[in-house]
């Protein structure tokens, strides 16, 4: 099995410093956070993934303690979130053959406004909907499915999100066409997988998938 060219629209689970955009926060890779572990690229969920799947790493678009909705950290600017990134890097002008989606984390942590559940088709979202994590969700899996109509889209559920995050991304993964993958007792120091961690989620994400 193979990803072939992949890119990861994340946060801080997904970081590490120098594989993402310039001017983004990192978690992994940094002094600050020496202790958890992960202290190369190779210990990664994403750079373990790709290499056992001889698969090609094109984007990595993660921010650490970002949110999916635009009610961001009040540290963070409003282009942090999920759903002001997609638009910028996945217009569909680069071509992905698999875009991997993991977030959520954040809007659970921070509380997050909730807002309607209802998914609709991604252009129907407003700006106000997507000050919400519920409609955010939706509306970047269905812009993700609508621009890369050819890449196959992975929506990962990481455990101890609100039971309506996590909800929400299975129903909204089941509309849009995307696959699911649902993670479970990931080894973590101070809520971010450590380098066992990391090996869990790669792991996961094979079974899910092959």
């Amino acid at each position: 099995m193979t990803f072939g060219k992949v890119a990861i629209l994340g946060d801080s689970y997904s970081t590490f410093a120098g594989c993402i955009p310039e001017n983004y926060h990192t978690y992994y890779g940094i002094e600050k956070h020496a202790d958890v572990g992960v202290s190369r690229r190779e210990d990664t969920w994403w750079d373990q993934l790709i290499r056992e799947t001889n698969s090609t790493l094109v984007l990595n678009d993660s921010y650490s303690g970002s949110t999916v909705c635009t009610t961001v950290r009040p540290d963070l600017p409003d282009w942090s979130a999920f759903a002001v990134r997609a638009p910028l890097w996945f217009d569909g002008k680069t071509k992905f053959d698999t875009i991997f989606f993991l977030g959520g984390t954040n809007d659970s942590w921070i509380n997050s406004p909730l807002g309607d559940p209802e998914l609709k088709e991604w252009n129907e979202y407003t700006d106000e909907d997507k000050k919400n994590v519920l409609p955010a969700i939706g509306f970047v899996l269905g812009y993700l499915k609508a621009h890369n109509p050819g890449a196959r889209v992975v929506a990962i559920v990481n455990e101890g999100l609100k039971p309506a995050i996590a909800e929400t991304i299975k129903a909204a993964a089941k509309k849009y066409g995307c696959d699911l993958v649902l993670l479970s007792g990931v080894s973590k120091r101070s809520g971010h997988p450590d380098t066992l961690g990391m090996t869990q989620i790669k792991d996961q994400i094979l079974a899910a998938l092959s």
